[in-house]
């Protein structure tokens, strides 16, 4: 699916709007805390759970005072994560990532104190609470496990006894929700008809039975059952809609914007997350104001021609993890902007093969990672390189001379037009390669090696031989690195504050810093041509908002 958009769009207009919507009556809550839409509200609507730099935390509702509960470690990076309160409004339970590296299902009472583990296994590294049965004794959870399944549980709320209710394929449900009398589960997944589309499914609390919900499904996501479990409201682009449980017509409500439900007090006081704000894709000459080419986030690429402009951009909903994207192409010349929905379940990357086709890094609904080729006119998707992995990330990759060169973060590897795989370049134990990127003729790559708070910029040909260290970055590293046109240097973002954009160069020479004040968040890249310089700005802030239903 494609859509166009005039040029307007080119200048900053939203891909997506919840048109014919309008927005709820809704108040304000709380503007404060990036964490926040990890939680959720309290059934008596007393307090909002929080995540507080990596704590466990309650915010009371009537003063909005902020109490912790579960401290973070960040010397061994433990965290709390997702969590959920108890139907009487006493305990909360909670994903903490531990030191081993997994998360664990854990149970706290409102009041503090030592909390009980209830789940933890390495086997199902990732654990997210969505419910509590009526009577408080089994949680709903969400399992990931290592060999690519996730699947939908009952634990115990104290001995962590499990029942495995259903298993889906690594892509996760964004949100379940139990009904009111606990019989029935609702939750989102992919379509089986329709690559990277979501719509709501129904699951008997015993996972005797499933069926799916809406008649006519639209990228909906976010499903929370009404106070008299009659009706389910969901998310659609942006709106809130409602559709009763023995079927029927979905309705649409109101537009919430980019909205992130979190749940649903016993007096129907609807509790979101909104992010305001669009990241953006600049492009501008050196030292001048630039125009914005649309909303978007990700390092953008050029077309070898340097007339057109691809980015990642947000798609029709939101996500509490990594964000839904597709792919913007915009004309450079004529401000045309075409999204293009990519076949695919998880976007995290974009670069060119042809004039007609993208190189996509993300997965696919069938567990499987890599580059995939997306034809800009229909979206249609094919691998060009695939592996089985247990995680939904994506290759990253680049187009050369010579084929497609591609990592996966622990070796640079290239694939000729024959479809035969050589190894350039394999990085030493406990390091990682970032940022690999091609130059303007295709023919030397340039990357990154971090190992610890070091990062080393190198350069490299497509012959095998050894690479050369162009620069070494200290105190974190670069957020991108993108080729000048003359191959004779890089620019390298770095995240300072204001985040500054150095030069590179491939002889090693000392790195320059430019005077351009960007406020970039990723790699700046350089129009082949025109000397245009394209990158993406900007973050969306986080409030925490809450509306009365409607029915």
């Amino acid at each position: 699916m494609t859509l166009r958009i005039s040029r307007r769009a080119w200048l900053g207009a939203a891909a997506f709007a919840a048109a014919g919507a309008e927005p709820l009556p809704s108040r304000l809550v709380w503007d404060q805390g990036p964490l926040s839409h990890l939680g959720a509200p309290s059934p008596d609507a007393s307090f909002l759970t929080i995540v507080d730099a990596g704590n466990l935390a309650l915010r009371r509702l009537d003063s909005g005072a902020v109490r912790r509960l579960a401290e973070a470690v960040p010397a061994s990076r433990q965290f709390a994560y997702f969590s959920i309160v108890s139907p009487d409004s006493r305990r909360i339970a909670y994903a903490w990532h531990n030191s081993q590296g997994i998360y664990e299902l854990r149970v706290i009472g409102v009041e503090g104190g030592q909390p009980l583990t209830v789940h933890r296994n390495a086997e199902r590294p990732f654990v997210q609470p969505c419910a509590w049965s009526p009577d408080g004794k089994r949680i709903l959870t969400l399992f990931f496990r290592q060999d690519n399944v996730s699947q939908i549980a009952w634990v115990g709320a104290e001995r962590g006894e499990v029942q495995v209710l259903s298993s889906l394929d690594w892509v996760y449900p964004n949100k379940m929700d139990l009904s009111p009398d606990g019989k029935w589960i609702v939750f989102d997944d992919l379509r089986t008809d329709a690559e990277g589309q979501r719509t709501l499914f129904l699951l008997a609390a015993d996972g005797s039975a499933k069926r799916r919900l809406l008649a006519k499904p639209d990228h909906d996501v976010f499903p929370l059952f009404a106070r008299d479990g009659k009706r389910v409201y969901f998310l659609r682009r942006g709106e809130l809609w409602s559709t009763a449980v023995q079927g029927g017509q979905a309705q649409k409500l109101a537009g919430l914007g980019r909205a992130l439900p979190l749940g649903i007090t016993t007096g129907s006081t609807l509790y979101y997350a909104l992010r305001r704000g669009e990241p953006g894709i600049f492009v501008g000459a050196p030292g001048q104001q630039a125009a914005r080419a649309g909303n978007g986030n990700g390092d953008p690429a050029w077309s070898a021609g340097g007339n057109r402009l691809a980015f990642l951009t947000r798609a029709a909903n939101e996500n509490f993890g990594i964000e839904s994207r597709f792919v913007g192409v915009a004309d450079s010349a004529t401000g045309q902007l075409r999204i293009v929905e990519p076949k695919l379940a998880h976007i995290d990357g974009v670069d060119w093969l042809d004039a007609d086709t993208l190189l996509v890094g993300g997965s696919n609904r069938h567990g499987q990672r890599g580059l995939f080729a997306v034809a800009i006119a229909s979206g249609a998707t094919k691998p060009v390189i695939s592996e089985h992995a247990g995680t939904h990330l994506g290759l990253t990759g680049a187009k050369t001379a010579k084929g497609v060169a591609f990592s996966d973060g622990a070796a640079i590897r290239l694939r000729n037009p024959a479809g035969a795989d050589s190894e350039l370049f394999r990085a030493a134990e406990g390091v990682s390669i970032h940022h690999l990127t091609a130059s303007h003729n295709g023919l030397r790559l340039a990357f990154a090696v971090r190992s610890g708070a070091t990062e080393t910029v190198f350069t490299m040909g497509l012959d095998g031989a050894a690479p050369r260290q162009a620069a070494l970055l200290r105190g974190g590293g670069a957020i991108g690195l993108g080729w000048e046109t003359d191959g004779a240097s890089l620019l390298a973002s770095i995240p300072t504050d204001p985040p500054s954009v150095w030069r590179v160069f491939v002889n090693g020479e000392k790195p320059l810093r430019l005077g351009w004040n960007l406020a970039q968040t990723g790699a700046v890249r350089v129009q082949p041509g025109a000397g245009r310089l394209a990158y993406s700005s900007g973050a969306a802030k986080l409030e925490i908002r809450a509306v009365n239903c409607p029915e």
